[in-house]
């Protein structure tokens, strides 16, 4: 049974994957600024957040919003793949309203019986640990968001955060959310204040990441900083091409100016030799 497919960005391949089959391989990290170039400028949000089936209602709530809103933005919400808790209402909701949804999950979630199968486009992940699914997650999109979650939802948004600090995978500039749903994430935001506080950071908090505590103007916030990032990357390019332009331009009419010389140089050879 076909879970879904995916393609690598630069036209390097086309794989189809198959339940039980065959799986996905890494894909290196491209150029996210050229990719973003070569792309239209609807956001691709990854969403982080619980596979808890114990997870609250107002979590729940909160994710079916961002969801909603996603596919309202006609944007594509990019998750680990699965059907309890945050992911799961965030699934429905965002299929619910005809959005895009590219799942992201290892195998070992699907053999426990927790992945989404209505997601028709489904990359699975193999290996000993979720490294492979945590940078998926992070090149296939343009910007993250981090709802409420465990243990791995806590890795996931740590990594993301150290690539952006890094500029590792490509994401010095992704946009980074998080969704302060209920005061969950209080003791987080306190704990990075207290290491800059302590001058333990390279950079200012707001570098790291934004705190939003409205689902929807979370995704709206995600989806502007997309907006704003496309915008500057397309003005540089075009200047970039204008440069270019201006150079050719100068060389072609260095190289005519020096054929002219030499031209003028052999008539006057000639006419001296007459």
């Amino acid at each position: 049974m076909i879970i879904g497919a995916c393609w690598r960005e630069k036209g390097e391949a086309f794989f189809f994957f198959f339940q039980g089959i065959e799986k996905q391989e890494m894909i290196p990290s491209w150029d996210r600024s050229q990719l973003l170039l070569n792309q239209h400028t609807m956001s691709k949000i990854c969403v982080f957040g619980s596979s808890s089936p114990q997870t609250s209602e107002v979590f729940r709530d909160a994710a079916s919003q961002v969801g909603k809103e996603i596919a309202n933005i006609d944007g594509t919400c990019v998750n680990g793949g699965g059907k309890f808790g945050v992911m799961g209402a965030l699934n429905v909701a965002c299929r619910k309203a005809n959005g895009k949804i590219l799942g992201i999950i290892h195998q070992k979630f699907l053999d426990l019986g927790g992945g989404d199968m209505e997601i028709t486009d489904m990359i699975v992940c193999e290996g000993n640990d979720l490294v492979e699914r945590k940078q998926l997650l992070m090149q296939k999109s343009d910007c993250i968001l981090s709802l409420p979650g465990g243990p791995g939802t806590f890795s996931e948004l740590w990594d993301a955060i150290v690539n952006k600090s890094l500029n590792f995978l490509d994401m010095g500039t992704m946009p980074i959310c998080i969704l302060n749903v209920d005061g969950y994430y209080n003791g987080t935001l306190e704990q990075m204040r207290l290491a800059s506080t302590e001058k333990l950071l390279y950079g200012n908090l707001e570098d790291y990441y934004h705190v939003e505590t409205d689902p929807v103007a979370a995704v709206q916030w995600c989806n502007e900083e997309v907006r704003k990032l496309f915008m500057a990357q397309k003005d540089c390019h075009s200047s970039a091409m204008g440069t270019t332009s201006a150079a050719t331009k100068k060389s072609n009419l260095e190289a005519a100016l020096n054929q002219a010389n030499t031209t003028n140089n052999q008539n006057s050879a000639k006419a001296v030799e007459s």
